[in-house]
This record gives C-alpha cells, sequence and structure tokens, in this order.
C-alpha cells in the first residue's frame, strides 16, 4: 500500500543560497560574478539547463576559487545526469569552502541518486554537522534511510525534518510511508491527509487519495 516517494534531485532550482560562502564574494572578479548571475536566471527558468551550465562554466573558467559557483554548477549538472561533473564540481566546492553545508548536502543527493547510500549518509551527517537545524539535510537523510530500507532510522529524521518544516508536503508523505510500514494506520492516515492538504494537485495526490479510499473500506 506503500506510496513510493521518488528519489528526486533536492536541489537546482529550490537549492538555497549558501550563506557560508558570503566571506569569499569580495574575491570574485566582476565578470566571473556576471556569468554566475546568468547561469542562476537561466537554470530558474525552463528548459534553459545548457545555458545555465554553459554560463556557469564561464564563471568558474575565470574565477576557478568560486565555491558558490561549484556548488550551483554541481547541482545543475546533476539535473543533466552528469554525475561525474557534478561529483567533482562539489568536492572541489567543499575544497574551498568546508564549512558550506550545502555543498555537503547536494553532494549527498547526488550519492543517494546513484544508489551509493552509504556515501549518501556519509556525506548527509557531514553536512549535518555543519548545520544541524536544515530541516534539506535531515530529509534527504530520511529519504536515504528509507530507500536503504532503515525505517527506524528514517522515522527519526523524518520527525526531525517536519519540527523544522511543518510544511513540507514530501516530509507528510514519506511519514505516512513509515507509519503505514510500522502498522500504524491512523497515524499514517493523519499524514496522508496532511500531504493532500499541502499539495492537494501534487504528484503523488491521486496514489494518496487511492490509498486513503483503501483504508476507508479495509480493516
Amino acid at each position: 500500500e506503500d506510496v513510493q516517494i521518488q528519489l528526486v534531485s533536492e536541489t537546482s532550482e529550490t537549492e538555497t543560497q549558501t550563506r557560508t560562502t558570503k566571506l569569499l564574494d569580495a574575491n570574485v572578479p566582476p565578470e566571473a560574478r556576471s556569468e554566475f548571475e546568468k547561469g542562476e536566471t537561466a537554470l530558474l527558468a525552463k528548459n534553459k539547463l545548457v545555458e545555465g551550465i554553459l554560463h556557469l562554466e564561464k564563471a568558474i573558467a575565470i574565477y576557478p576559487n568560486f565555491p558558490e559557483a561549484q556548488i550551483k554548477l554541481g547541482t545543475a549538472y546533476m539535473d543533466a545526469k552528469e554525475w561525474d561533473k557534478a561529483e567533482l564540481a562539489l568536492k572541489r566546492a567543499i575544497e574551498l569552502a568546508p564549512d558550506a553545508s550545502n555543498a555537503f548536502f547536494a553532494l549527498g543527493e547526488l550519492y543517494m541518486q546513484q544508489k551509493k547510500y552509504s556515501e549518501a549518509e556519509q556525506r548527509l551527517r557531514q553536512g549535518l554537522r555543519i548545520d544541524n537545524r536544515s530541516w534539506r539535510g535531515h530529509f534527504a537523510l530520511g529519504r536515504v534511510y528509507w530507500a536503504s530500507g532503515d525505517v527506524q532510522q528514517a522515522a527519526k529524521q523524518i520527525a526531525l525534518t517536519l519540527q523544522l518544516n511543518q510544511d513540507l508536503a514530501d516530509a507528510h508523505l514519506l511519514a505516512g510511508n513509515i507509519l503505514l510500514r510500522s502498522g500504524k494506520r491512523e497515524d499514517a492516515r493523519t499524514e496522508f491527509e496532511a500531504y493532500l492538504r499541502l499539495a492537494p494537485k501534487g504528484e503523488f495526490a491521486g496514489q494518496v487519495k487511492t490509498i486513503l479510499q483503501k483504508m476507508k473500506t479495509s480493516p
């Protein structure tokens, strides 16, 4: 009966701006900053992924020690399914800015998409050591545990996620899955209903409605 949440990238458009590398901004040449901003704008537009990547590559060619651009380029490569390039860019970002938690979170996402769950867990935990209040980091780690079959650890991380961001529809969906797997049907129903309230036209809304209907009609 589980509604399987897809392990999609939580990066690109939804990625938060790095706060930890702002101190390096004074060193970024104006030309590199301009290319970075053009890349950001392109990535927010529809069907401009390739254009965005080209601008970010130019920014890094002008100024290689540009962690913000490396992170943004890494997540763009992930969207393009260019895994090796993404890994290189994100590891470079971590070399340049070891306290950039979002670089660790993005690298954890990358390994999760490749089903390298041990590596994903390691990188996400490194990011959470830097920023333990990141719902994004806890949610990604919960998804890693869920995907690798560790329901108990997944439950802990999703509980933390929802403490930090009660309005994250996908976290309620995954909480519902976890509770249903654990035999807690009424609690699962509450979480599925929360998902529908927050994302009535969400990707999984149809499946969740079907599950709720089955739960009403079966003991």
